[in-house]
């Protein structure tokens, strides 16, 4: 017999992983948007979805920090940080995303763009 909490805790928890993966969805879907904003020289609209791509990253990542796409979620946070010029913050959201990587290509995917953020600072070693 199933208890009707049991079943609602369940699809809470399913919910609210669906919520969760949308957000990511959606913030990459902005991330391309920009990267063609860019690609055309409106600098300015890509900026201004960088920065949604933050917002709905970070949103996302504080809701489940320990969740399947937290790493995801810091990987893209820190590439959009990237095309805004922010190193401080890029560097802190792909360090995090390389500790937290489950998969090679998340790991590959931050440090990849760490190297970018360290050139971009001047580092050239």
């Amino acid at each position: 017999m199933r208890r009707p909490g049991a079943v609602l805790a369940g699809a809470a928890l399913l919910l609210g992983g669906c919520v969760y993966y949308n957000a990511l969805y959606n913030a990459e879907r902005l991330f391309q948007e920009g990267e063609g904003h860019a690609r055309e020289g409106r600098d300015s609209l890509a900026a201004a979805r960088y920065r949604e791509v933050v917002q709905k990253s970070a949103k996302g990542f504080r809701q489940e920090p320990a969740g399947a796409w937290a790493d995801d979620a810091l990987l893209l946070m820190g590439r959009a940080y990237l095309r805004l010029g922010e190193l401080r913050e890029a560097r802190a959201a792909l360090e995090e995303a390389f500790r937290l990587a489950d998969s090679e290509s998340v790991r590959l995917g931050a440090r990849l763009s760490l190297g970018v953020a360290r050139v971009m600072g001047g580092d050239v070693d």
